[in-house]
């Protein structure tokens, strides 16, 4: 698989992002998708947040993107997951990019620093905090979720 290399990987995915949209966002409804840019405090590196929910209910996935296109780490609510060894993994749970494997491989929350899985906007700003993402964002948090459901 051609991606990054495991050290460079690491290293965006704990180096400072920061959102530089002013204008507000709501967090996306039943099929919706909202992206916003990140960018290192240099400016040199340019990230993707990426929030959606699916076309099913009480599916919504949180993604950090580097380079366009390599996940760096993704958070998913909904469906148990698969692993590559074959290893199932229950929801939600946390991509987070490996060398050889990209974002196919996923762990549990480290509960150390997803305390209250049950609250979304809790989870997501420990999300956020997670990709090392600073200062505030956009948004409006105007939906109901239960992931317990």
């Amino acid at each position: 698989m051609n991606g990054l290399e495991q050290g460079l990987a690491d290293y965006l995915l704990n180096l400072p992002k920061h959102c530089e949209e002013k204008n507000l966002a709501e967090f996306p409804s039943t099929g919706g998708k909202v992206e916003l840019d990140l960018f290192s405090n240099d400016r040199r590196e340019k990230f993707i947040l990426t929030i959606s929910q699916k076309n099913v209910v009480l599916y919504y996935t949180f993604q950090t993107r580097a380079r366009n296109c390599y996940v760096l780490a993704r958070l998913d609510y909904g469906a148990p997951h698969l692993n590559p060894d074959g290893t199932r993994i229950g929801s939600p749970h946390l991509h987070i990019y490996r060398e050889e494997y990209g974002d196919r491989y996923a762990i549990e929350l480290p509960k150390e620093i997803f305390s209250k899985k049950e609250n979304p906007i809790q989870t997501f700003q420990d999300f956020l905090n997670f990709c090392k993402v600073v200062g505030t964002l956009p948004f409006e948090y105007g939906f109901v979720f239960n992931p317990e459901q």
